[in-house]
């Protein structure tokens, strides 16, 4: 999906990287990321999730 938003530019590329990035984590340092009320891009980051189906 990240892929996708990178090649049709669905997406800033601030998301991209930082999803990329987070993507690239071990599955619990992922879900600290993402679960966070620490990091302030957590709640956006959450709410721009490349977890859906593609259309």
């Amino acid at each position: 999906m990240v892929d996708r938003w990178q090649s049709e530019q669905l997406c800033s590329d601030d998301y991209i990287a930082r999803w990329r990035s987070w993507l690239s984590m071990p599955p619990a340092d992922l879900a600290k990321a993402m679960t966070s009320s620490d990091d302030v891009w957590a709640t956006p980051m959450r709410q721009n999730s490349p977890f859906i189906l593609p259309a």
